[in-house]
């Protein structure tokens, strides 16, 4: 594509006139050999896992504040593994009791507890618009210092342990002081690093934890810096300025295999892009126009020119290995003809006009993905507005109920469960998303959680199949773009390897 093209040639121009200079970042970015330079796309706000759980910030948040249980990939499997609670176990059909591990401490002192656990669900509930969705049918019960009951609401929650994957814990006494945002400015937790400094908008730096309760991270310090424009990230590999650029477009790829002190690292991503079409907002409440857009969008072509190895055509809402995956699910195919149709039948047969939101720092070439759809929505008849801004301004406008017409979004899950995308995160009224995302639908309500309240896989993956069907297909609520692969330009001076989930955990990382 010549798209594609272009931005290539430019970047192979503009990142050897960076060669050419000295990148003035000296003051920000530490020479140890055994420290680690790290540059991703946005800005981070707050270092507060549950308030601000946008992934550039918890990259970095997890690794100073633990969860209860946690995700470990080993290069082939991701599986629930125990982190803060060593062991765990399914005491009666309504209660899961759990065992944290004995001294580990805070990093201002604090024990950890049972009551801290406590605590730190009483302060996720303070938070309207995660916390209910997240750990709302849990009560936390503390049992001893070191041992707490779950209890639920409903029998045999098969998915308590993995909930609690994102519980990260916080020391009561210390975030009772400082409130939520004095904590997001300056987190403690019981994590391999604790934060060292944190210039706003330049630089955070994370330091080795010495008093670590697990293995010692090998890396002694963490520099991020935020740089959004994909050709300086690039040039500071190139440069040796960064050993690790998150967020690598396609189009920078080739480059980054050129050089010989760097290469390219990609894994299958959990996350996935995808339309969420208002099904609240005139003209697209009415279902044939949302099964028109989807029609009229042409996914293979957008990867095809766009992304190539860094992205996967995805027909539904979930991925292979999922609950729910069915291979030979279709979902909506492209076909112009049938969205013409379809726009005349719903009395729009001169077309439409609506707006098209996007993040200008989201996920790579998301601007681009974005007017490559406004192109292929105008050929037959819909003409789409774009409206992009940084993430942290989209999340404010749908905050405030804003999204009429198509948004372009990304989703990977908190924990490695079908419900989260359906019941905590999108298609229930009570999700994370749902309330201001507007589908307010009973039927897929009453789907959730049947799936969600059995521990019979047949049934669940029957519930979870049908789930998807009725979002992509009845009432095309979700238009479906692509699964990420996820592409990192790493120095051959570092040993790590990037996860399916997009966090670093660089704990496990080594300079050699």
């Amino acid at each position: 594509m010549r798209r594609k093209s272009f931005l290539l040639a430019l970047a192979v121009t503009v990142s050897a006139s960076f060669l050419s200079v000295a990148i003035s970042t000296d003051d920000v970015l530490a020479q140890d050999d055994r420290t680690l330079n790290v540059v991703q796309a946005a800005v981070v706000n707050m270092l507060e896992p549950d308030f601000e759980s946008v992934r550039p910030s918890l990259r970095i948040s997890s690794e100073i504040v633990e969860s209860i249980t946690k995700y470990v990939w080993d290069g082939k499997d991701y599986k629930l593994q125990p982190s803060l609670a060593e062991k765990w176990e399914q005491v009666d059909e309504h209660t899961w009791r759990f065992h944290l591990r004995a001294g580990v401490k805070f990093t201002n002192g604090e024990p950890l507890t049972a009551e801290a656990v406590r605590f730190t669900k009483d302060v996720y509930m303070e938070n309207k618009r995660s916390g209910p969705p997240l750990v709302g049918d849990l009560e936390i019960k503390v049992v001893d210092d070191l041992t707490f009951d779950v209890v639920t609401k409903v029998p045999n929650l098969p998915t308590v342990p993995a909930q609690l994957s994102f519980l990260y814990v916080y020391p009561p006494a210390y975030f009772t002081q400082v409130k939520t945002q004095g904590f997001g400015n300056a987190p403690i937790g019981t994590g391999p690093y604790v934060l060292d400094s944190w210039q706003k908008g330049v630089a955070i730096t994370l330091k080795a934890n010495p008093d670590y309760w697990g293995d010692k991270p090998k890396v002694q310090k963490i520099v991020y810096r935020s740089i959004p424009d994909d050709v300086t990230r690039v040039a500071e590999l190139q440069a040796g300025s960064a050993d690790v650029v998150a967020d690598l477009s396609p189009s920078l790829t080739p480059l980054v295999e050129a050089l010989p002190d760097a290469e390219v690292k990609r894994i299958p991503s959990q996350r996935r892009v995808f339309f969420f079409v208002s099904a609240k907002h005139k003209p697209t409440d009415d279902v044939r126009v949302r099964q028109a857009i989807a029609h009229a969008i042409d996914r293979g072509a957008i990867v095809d020119s766009l992304l190539g190895q860094d992205a996967v055509p995805l027909k539904g809402i979930y991925l292979p290995g999922e609950i729910g995956y069915e291979a030979s699910f279709e979902g909506i195919p492209h076909d112009p003809e049938k969205a013409k149709a379809l726009l005349a039948e719903a009395g729009f047969a001169d077309g439409i006009t609506i707006d098209l939101h996007f993040t200008q720092d989201g996920t790579v070439m998301e601007p681009y993905v974005a007017q490559a759809v406004q192109a292929q929505l105008a050929a037959v008849g819909i003409t789409a507005n774009l409206d992009g801004a940084a993430q942290s301004i989209m999340a404010q406008k749908y905050g405030a109920g804003d999204s009429a017409g198509m948004n372009l979004q990304n989703y990977a899950p908190m924990y490695a469960d079908s419900s989260f995308l359906v019941s905590r995160a999108y298609f229930s009224s009570m999700a994370r998303y749902g309330g201001y995302l507007s589908i307010g639908d009973t039927q897929l309500d009453e789907l959730g959680v049947a799936a969600n309240l059995t521990t019979d896989e047949a049934f669940r993956q029957k519930t979870y199949a049908e789930i998807e069907k009725h979002v992509i297909v009845d009432k095309a609520y979700w238009v479906p773009l692509y699964q990420l692969v996820d592409s990192y330009g790493v120095s051959r001076k570092i040993d790590w390897n990037p996860r399916p989930d997009q966090n670093f955990d660089f704990g496990t990382a080594k300079v050699r």
